[in-house]
């Protein structure tokens, strides 16, 4: 399933459960703000009422404006001759009288229903409830009371009074509410499924550029071009990202192919002599037995040399960040030790170390292998019988001989693979010790340099972040 359609679902069930939620929040909260409004005015004047027990119906009116002789006045019609019953209230509101045998008192629409008259039995008073008369919606309040005698010329004794309001316009109004945030969450529901799918395909277009960049690099074996995506977000960095991974598999192509030439430019030299002379001695088989193993000693350098090539190439060509040694905390003195000790007890060379108590967290068989490719290099250009310093202080650690030096146009390459200066071709080896001492550099954040030195020989090291 596409991201956008997924987005598209998410969204719209979300929107679908919250925007029809809020709704019936708002419209509950409406409705208990209108109907507690009035209830609370009921409420309010049926607490006067019960306060009016045994007064005349003079006091009522003072202090209830429900009983009010105006409000009571305007339900009459011009002309129209008095009720035989006292109307009290109006269209909106009003008072129902009722003696001990469940008689109406005064004039207007007989409220009280069954189910009042069964909760009045039981005992109760001051309870509300909604009645619909005459398709009217009202609500009223029941109140049991004794010894009340509110209308004039009457001896009447009333045991039940209902105070009431015409509620049929707030409840139509409250109806009218819930139609329209019915539809309201119908259209919200519809605009959030819209929206999330718009937003979902552009928030999905790049990702879909980028696997389809990924797709053509799986299938085709081929770099797609860079990925043109201007923000800031998430998607921004993986597009960014994906373009730093382009960058960096092109490199290593480069580095691949440079590398396969190189190292078969290298290979083909000791592979050819091994050739030559393994030919030679099966085809002249009467040799003189020195001639014959002078032949075989030098097929057995060209092997040892091959052999060393090599190693070196696997060891160039392998990612060494990705080598299973667990980087350690180490002090660097300790590796420039072990290494000058076994490369003096193999060359006989005095091999002087000066160093501090630096620690850094390094892997530390490559960084043996570094300073070991440095002191093999000095051991080679040094004159015999002259010493080889090593210096390792704050992370950087460098090597030192008594040598002929580095042409000022060849410092700039001695760290390239496979490079060689006119001068060091009669020499052995084959141009990728340093090159792994580059590597090493590069693995531990560092750098690497190369010198002159005092004495006129060649300073070569590297670092290591500490």
């Amino acid at each position: 399933m596409r991201l956008s359609l997924r987005l598209t679902i998410v969204f719209g069930i979300l929107g679908l459960f919250t925007i029809p939620t809020v709704a019936a929040l708002a419209w509950v909260f409406a409705s208990q703000e209108v109907r507690g409004s009035i209830d609370d005015q009921l409420l309010d004047q049926a607490d006067r009422i019960e306060a009016l027990s045994n007064r005349d119906f003079n006091a009522a009116v003072q202090d209830v404006p429900v009983f009010n002789p105006v409000l009571r006045d305007q339900t009459l019609a011009e002309g129209s001759p008095p009720p035989t019953r006292p109307v009290l209230g109006n269209d909106d509101g009003g008072v129902r009288l009722y003696d001990a045998d469940g008689e109406q008192v005064n004039e207007g629409d007989d409220i009280l229903t069954d189910t009042i008259a069964a909760r009045l039995a039981g005992g109760e008073s001051g309870f509300l409830e909604t009645v619909e008369s005459e398709g009217r919606t009202l609500r009223v309040i029941t109140i049991s009371i004794d010894g009340f005698v509110p209308v004039p010329d009457s001896d009447a004794e009333i045991a039940t009074l209902q105070l009431y309001a015409d509620v049929t316009a707030d409840e139509d109004a409250l109806s009218g509410l819930a139609v329209r945030l019915f539809g309201a969450s119908l259209l919200g529901v519809g605009v959030v499924g819209v929206g999330s799918w718009f937003v979902g395909r552009w928030l999905a277009k790049p990702l879909g550029r980028v696997t389809d960049a990924a797709e053509h690099f799986a299938e085709l074996d081929d770099l797609p071009g860079r990925i043109e995506i201007s923000r800031n977000d998430e998607i921004g960095r993986l597009a960014d990202s994906f373009n730093r991974m382009l960058s960096g598999l092109e490199v290593a192509r480069e580095q691949q192919r440079r590398l396969v030439a190189d190292a078969s430019h290298e290979l083909r030299t000791p592979l050819t002599s091994v050739r030559m002379r393994t030919e030679f001695l099966a085809r002249h088989d009467d040799l003189d037995p020195a001639r014959r193993q002078a032949l075989l000693d030098a097929a057995v350098v060209d092997v040892e040399q091959l052999s060393a090539l090599v190693s070196d190439l696997v060891d160039l060509a392998a990612d060494l960040r990705s080598d299973d040694e667990e980087p350690q905390t180490v002090r660097l003195a300790a590796v420039v030790d072990a290494v000058a000790q076994r490369a003096g007890s193999a060359t006989g060379r005095e091999i002087r170390v000066e160093s501090d108590e630096t620690e850094a967290r390094v892997r530390p068989g490559m960084v043996r292998r570094a300073v070991q490719n440095l002191v093999d290099n000095a051991v080679k250009y040094s004159p015999e019988g002259e010493p080889i310093d090593i210096c390792a202080r704050q992370g950087r650690i460098e090597v030192v001989d008594r040598g002929p030096g580095i042409a000022a146009e060849d410092a700039g390459h001695v760290f390239d693979r496979f490079y060689r200066s006119p001068k060091a071709r009669s020499r052995p080896g084959n141009g990728i010790g340093l090159a792994i001492v580059q590597q090493v550099a590069d693995a531990h954040g560092g750098e690497t340099w190369v010198g002159e030195s005092p004495t006129g020989g060649a300073r070569v090291g590297f670092s290591v972040a500490v």
